[in-house]
């Protein structure tokens, strides 16, 4: 374990996690995070919490949900997500 910005990182996951703290933009749109951030269901891409609410309707987020849930049941709390399958935000 190490430690950045006062938060506990494991080795594999410190470059993510270091990079959804600091950074200033969103991954999905580039508009400013200074108004709240979240990592993505479907990636690791840090979204502002308007993607956020575009990600919430998609048809395939249910499935982005179940999914996430089963791999942390397994122990797998590195997963990367489903992926998005199309264009859409």
């Amino acid at each position: 374990m190490s430690k950045s910005k006062g938060v506990s990182l494991t080795h594999k996951g410190e470059e993510i996690m270091d990079k959804f703290f600091t950074q200033e933009y969103c991954d999905r749109c580039g508009g400013n995070l200074e108004d709240g951030r979240i990592m993505s269901m479907f990636n690791n891409d840090c979204i502002c919490m308007k993607c956020k609410d575009k990600e919430r309707i998609r048809p395939d987020y249910k499935e982005a949900v179940d999914t996430d849930i089963a791999e942390i049941k397994k122990g797998n709390f590195n997963f990367e997500g489903i992926g998005l399958k199309n264009a859409e935000n």
